[in-house]
C-alpha cells in the first residue's frame, strides 16, 4: 500500500531569501509509492500571520515513480518589511498532499518581529 508523510516547519527567525529578509515557513514530503505505476500527486504551503498575511504556494504534478521518493523542500514567505517591527506575532503554517496521496501538517510559531 502507498504512504505518504509531510512535515511543516514555520519561522522561527528571519532568513534572508534572494537578498530580502522573509519569515519563512519550510515544508517536505516524502512518499512511498509501492505500485508498479507512477502516481501524480501534488504539495501546497500555506503561511499565515496573526496580523493577516497569507502566501499560498501550491506544486502540482509531481511524480512519485515506484519505489520510494521524496519532495521538497517547499517555501513559502512574507516580507519583513511587510510586518511592523517590535510586534509579536503568530506564525500558522500547514502543509498538504493532494490528488494521489493524502496527509497534512500544521504548526505555529510565535515571534517578535526584529
Amino acid at each position: 500500500m502507498s504512504s505518504s508523510h509531510c512535515e511543516v516547519y514555520p519561522p522561527t527567525s528571519p532568513v534572508f531569501a534572494d537578498g530580502v529578509k522573509v519569515y519563512r515557513c519550510t515544508g517536505m514530503a516524502g512518499t512511498i509509492n509501492d505500485s508498479d505505476a507512477d502516481i501524480l500527486y501534488g504539495v501546497y504551503l500555506v503561511i499565515q500571520s496573526s496580523l493577516g498575511h497569507r502566501i499560498e504556494t501550491d506544486q502540482r504534478d509531481i511524480v512519485a515513480s515506484p519505489g520510494s521518493s521524496s519532495s521538497g523542500p517547499y517555501y513559502a514567505d512574507i516580507p519583513a518589511a511587510d510586518l511592523p517591527s517590535g510586534s509579536d506575532v503568530t506564525f500558522t503554517c500547514q502543509i498538504g498532499l493532494t490528488a494521489g496521496f493524502a496527509g497534512t501538517d500544521l504548526k505555529t510559531s510565535q515571534l517578535t518581529i526584529e
